[in-house]
């Protein structure tokens, strides 16, 4: 399996939770700079990272790094478009009351809201449509299913070597 951006904590959890599986490796690299190992994984899993890196290049690389009749699991976050904006008003309460139950106040203090301004600075969100267009190319066959709270998830598996 690779994960990417993961903490140490993480990781360290990871490895000690699957010390009984023999064929678990895990790598913590630059995903954009790691040569990623060709028909290798059997897994590929990316948690609300990719809208921090080059799209097309990043999933390119996942996907031949795939073994053949293995998974890629993406959960990421996209841009709501303006035919979506409906949707948005219902998920406004929901994103404050957990806001809310993980911090204790409905906003973020002033620091905080600063430190997730620069973090996002170089960040991507695509609207739905324009995922699913780009990754039916690069992925043939991948199921996108949008969730609550301007997250997606993506499912796909290899099914010939390319």
């Amino acid at each position: 399996m690779l994960a990417l951006d993961v903490s140490p904590q993480m990781m360290r959890l990871a490895r000690e939770r699957s010390r009984q599986y023999a064929h678990s490796e895990f790598h913590v690299a630059d995903a954009v700079l790691w040569e990623f190992p060709v028909d290798h994984f059997e897994c590929i899993v990316s948690i609300a990272t990719l809208h921090h890196l080059p799209l097309e290049a990043m999933l390119t690389k996942m996907k031949s790094a795939l073994t053949v009749n293995w998974v890629l699991l993406i959960l990421d976050l996209y841009q709501e478009s303006l035919a979506g904006a409906f949707t948005t008003p219902a998920a406004l309460p929901v994103d404050l009351v957990l806001k809310y139950l993980n911090t204790g106040r409905f906003t973020e203090p002033p620091e905080v809201r600063a430190a997730w301004a620069e973090h996002g600075k170089q960040d991507a969100y695509l609207p739905l449509s324009q995922l699913r267009q780009r990754r039916q190319v690069l992925l043939p066959g991948v199921k996108i299913r949008k969730h609550l709270l301007w997250r997606y998830s993506l499912l796909w598996k290899k099914t010939a070597a390319l």
